[in-house]
């Protein structure tokens, strides 16, 4: 993975997080009664992004594989 791909990739985690951090906020903020399930969302959502961008790197390795 050459430095532009890996920019790109911490650019979009980052960017994942963040709009993750932000969906949870409001969706506690809009309904309060899930406000006790705020940590089960941050686990969901990081889960989320951490598979997605684990089978993005996996799939990046098996075309890098492919090319050679």
């Amino acid at each position: 993975m050459n430095t532009n791909k890996r920019s790109n990739a911490i650019q979009w985690l980052i960017e994942g997080v963040f709009v993750g951090v932000v969906a949870i906020f409001l969706l506690t903020w809009a309904f309060p009664e899930i406000r006790e399930a705020r940590r089960l969302l941050f686990a969901l959502v990081g889960g989320t992004i951490l598979v997605y961008e684990l089978g993005r790197w996996i799939a990046d390795k098996l075309l890098e594989d492919h090319k050679e």
